[in-house]
């Protein structure tokens, strides 16, 4: 099976007014990431 990894590069201008809210997507994007894994794990 051929398995394709892309990342995408950004730079963030305005840090202070986005930190927070990127924060708390990046801890949603961990919680997420760990029920799936848990879910294929039992399955």
């Amino acid at each position: 099976m051929l398995e394709v990894h892309r990342t995408h590069r950004a730079k963030i201008r305005n840090h202070a007014q986005v930190a927070e809210s990127l924060d708390r997507h990046g801890w949603s994007a961990s919680k997420l990431w760990n029920v799936a894994n848990d879910h294929s794990r039992e399955v």
